[in-house]
C-alpha cells in the first residue's frame, strides 16, 4: 500500500467514522443480549479440574521479528492476554448453555488494566487498547473446533499475519462488543489458560471425549480483501514511515523502554541478597519496596545497594497499615499466620498494579511469589526467586513430622497455609529460571534452579566476654527445638537464656534453670549457643556466634553450611544433642 493511499485510509475523518460504526453496532448487540437473546457470564468452578483434555491450543506470545520500535506493542499485546487469562481460566459452562467470550473477558479499557497492543485494521497493524485479544479468542477457537463443540458464532480476520492460527485457518477474531466468539457443547465443559514464558495454553476439559452433536454454525459474512490486498504484507506503524498517520503511535506510547527490562519485587532485606543485587542489577532496572521514606526509618526494609539513579516504587501506606493491624494480634497461631499472608497478598497486588509492561524478567521475594501467580503477573515472563523460607510444601511437611514427636504441642499444628497457595507456590517454584538462597537445607531441596549464596559474614564485637551461660537464641517453642533441649539438658547443671518470650506451655522447661535475656547484646557471658530447630530460616545469631568464636550446636534446618566451632545434629536426636551440649559446655 502506498503512503498516500495509508494517509487516506486513516484519516482523521475515516478514523471517526468508523469509531461511530462501531459504537453503533456495540450498542445493537448490547440490546440483544440484554433483551432479545440473554447471554449468561458462568462462574470458575473446580467439578471439571480432573475432566479429560479434550484439546488444547499452543502459540508463541513473543514474535523475534520484532523491532526495538514494535517491541513495545507485543508486550503491551502479552499484558493485556494476562488479564484476559485470568478472566477465562477456571471458568465451567453448564451443558447446551452457550458461551460469550464478552460475557467473560472484562471490557477492553484503560480502567480495566488493558493497555497498548496490535490489532489489525484495514490492512494495518496499529495500536489499540487492548489489543491483541484475538491471541487469546484464535485459541478458544482452535480448542474448541478439535474438542467437538459447537461454534455458534465466530468471524474471521480479514487479514492474516503471518504465524498466527489465521494462516491454518483456525482464527476468531473479537472487537467490543459487536463481534463475539460463542460456543456450546452437549456436556458440561471448563476453560483452563495459562502464560508460560513463551507460549500462550488454552486447554478444554469434559467428563468424556464425546463430539457435540450440533453442527458448527456457517461463519458469519465480513468484509473480505482482495487477492492484491490479502497477497500484500501488513503495514506496521512503526516501520511504514507515516508519522503524519491518525493511527501512527509516537505520542501515544511511552518512549522509555524500546527493549525488554527487569524489575525487582523486594520485602524485607537480607544481605546476602543486598549482595546479589549488586551483581545483577542493571542501568533501566525497575525498583518495587515496601518503604522509601528517609523518615521514619525502617530498617528492615533498606536495601542499600539499589543505585542511586533509581527512583523505587514504595508501598508505605501498605506496610503501616501492615504494621498497625498486626500489633494488636497474638504472636504466634493461625490468626498471625492468615494476617501475614493477607498483607503479602496487598502488597503483591500493589506491585502488580504498577508493574511495567516493559519488565519481563522479574527478581521476587519469596513471600509475594504464590500471590502473584495467582494474579497472573508472572505469564509471559521469566522470573528469579529470592527464597526467603521453606516452600510451604515442605515447611508443613517438617512441621508434621515434628507433631508426630511432640503431639501435646500446642503449637505445631495449630496452622496449615491453604491449599491453593501451596499449590500456586509449587507451580510457581517449578516455573522459576533461578533460586536464590543461603540457606544449605533450602538449596538441598530446590533442586535444577537453586543457587546456593554465601551468608553475610557479620562483625566480630569486641566488647562481648564469654561466660558459662548457654543460650537458646530462639522464643521457646517446638518448633525451635525446646522439647528437646529441655529434654537433653536434665540433670546438667546449667544456665539457660532464653532469647524469645513465646513459649509452647509454663512447663516446658522442668527443673531446667532459665533466664529471660538481659539488655545489651545476647551473646554477652554465653559459652554455648544451641539451637536444636525444625524450622530456622534466618540463623542470624549463630553466624554472630561463630563469628565470636562461641561454640555452636544446630540441626541441619538451620541452613549453616560444615564449619569450624559449628556441631550438627539431626532433628529429634536428644541423646546425641546432650552428649553435645555435655562436650561443648565451658
Amino acid at each position: 500500500m502506498n503512503s498516500k493511499s495509508l494517509l487516506e485510509q486513516h484519516s482523521f475523518w475515516r478514523q471517526a467514522i468508523f469509531i461511530l460504526k462501531v459504537c453503533l453496532l456495540s450498542w445493537r448487540r448490547s440490546v440483544e443480549d440484554y433483551f432479545l437473546k440473554p447471554v449468561q457470564r458462568y462462574p470458575k468452578a473446580t467439578s471439571l479440574e480432573a475432566a479429560t483434555v479434550l484439546a488444547e491450543s499452543r502459540s508463541s506470545l513473543w514474535n523475534a521479528a520484532d523491532t526495538p520500535d514494535n517491541w513495545l506493542l507485543t508486550a503491551g499485546k502479552v499484558h493485556n492476554l494476562r488479564i484476559a487469562a485470568q478472566a477465562l481460566h477456571g471458568v465451567e459452562i453448564p451443558p447446551t448453555r452457550i458461551f460469550s467470550f464478552w460475557a467473560h473477558v472484562p471490557k477492553p479499557t484503560k480502567a480495566q488494566g488493558y493497555v497498548d497492543g496490535r490489532e489489525i485494521r484495514e490492512g494495518c497493524l496499529v495500536p489499540s487498547t487492548a489489543g491483541g485479544l484475538c491471541q487469546l479468542s484464535n485459541a478458544l477457537f482452535d480448542a474448541a473446533s478439535r474438542a467437538g463443540l459447537k461454534i455458534v458464532e465466530r468471524h474471521r480476520h480479514t487479514q492474516v499475519v503471518p504465524g498466527s492460527l489465521a494462516e491454518q485457518g483456525r482464527d476468531a477474531t473479537v472487537k467490543w462488543r459487536h463481534i463475539d466468539l460463542r460456543l456450546a457443547h452437549t456436556q458440561a465443559w471448563r476453560i483452563e489458560v495459562e502464560l508460560s514464558t513463551t507460549e500462550l495454553i488454552l486447554r478444554i476439559r469434559a467428563p468424556s471425549a464425546v463430539p457435540s452433536s450440533h453442527a458448527s454454525a456457517a461463519v458469519l459474512p465480513m468484509k473480505r480483501l482482495s487477492t492484491k490486498e490479502a497477497a500484500s504484507a501488513i503495514n506496521d506503524c512503526y516501520s511504514c514511515g507515516q508519522s503524519r498517520c491518525a493511527q501512527h503511535p509516537t505520542p501515544r506510547l511511552p518512549t522509555l523502554a524500546k527493549h525488554a527490562t527487569q524489575a525487582w519485587l523486594l520485602t524485607e532485606m537480607w544481605p546476602e541478597f543486598d549482595e546479589l543485587l549488586i551483581k545483577q542489577v542493571q542501568t533501566k532496572d525497575s525498583f518495587f519496596l515496601p518503604w522509601t521514606w528517609q523518615w521514619p526509618a525502617r530498617p528492615a526494609y533498606r536495601w542499600k545497594n539499589i543505585p542511586l539513579t533509581a527512583k523505587p516504587y514504595g508501598a508505605e501506606f501498605i506496610t503501616l497499615r501492615r504494621s498497625l493491624a498486626l500489633r494488636n494480634l497474638p504472636k504466634q497461631g493461625s490468626t498471625l499466620q492468615m494476617a501475614l499472608l493477607k498483607w503479602d497478598a496487598a502488597l503483591a497486588t500493589t506491585y502488580a498494579r504498577h508493574l511495567p509492561v516493559h519488565c519481563t524478567h522479574l527478581i521476587i521475594s519469596q513471600p509475594l511469589l504464590p500471590h502473584l501467580w495467582k494474579l497472573g503477573v508472572l505469564g509471559g515472563r521469566t522470573f528469579d526467586v529470592l527464597i526467603t523460607r521453606s516452600p510451604l510444601q515442605f515447611l508443613q511437611k517438617n512441621l508434621d513430622e515434628a507433631l508426630k514427636n511432640h503431639p501435646t504441642s500446642p503449637t505445631l499444628g495449630d496452622y496449615r497455609a491453604p491449599a491453593d497457595l501451596v499449590q500456586a507456590e509449587q507451580s510457581a517454584l517449578a516455573a522459576a529460571q533461578g533460586l536464590y538462597t543461603p540457606h544449605t537445607a533450602l538449596f538441598d531441596t530446590l533442586g535444577r534452579a537453586a543457587k546456593l549464596l554465601p551468608w553475610y559474614k557479620p562483625a566480630v564485637n569486641p566488647a562481648v566476654s564469654k561466660g558459662k551461660v548457654l543460650l537458646f537464641p530462639a522464643s521457646a517453642l517446638a518448633r525451635k527445638g525446646v522439647y528437646e533441649l529441655a529434654q537433653a539438658l536434665q540433670g546438667i547443671d546449667c544456665t539457660v537464656r532464653v532469647l524469645g518470650r513465646a513459649q509452647e506451655t509454663k512447663h516446658t522447661w522442668g527443673s531446667v534453670k532459665i533466664e529471660a535475656c538481659p539488655p545489651g547484646d545476647p551473646l554477652e557471658k554465653v559459652g554455648l549457643v544451641v539451637l536444636p530447630a525444625w524450622v530456622e530460616h534466618q540463623p542470624r545469631l549463630l553466624l554472630r556466634a561463630l563469628a565470636q568464636s562461641i561454640p555452636v550446636i544446630a540441626t541441619p534446618a538451620c541452613g549453616l553450611p560444615p564449619q569450624a566451632g559449628l556441631t550438627l545434629i539431626q532433628q529429634g536426636q536428644i541423646d546425641s544433642l546432650r552428649q553435645a551440649i555435655v562436650q561443648g559446655l565451658p
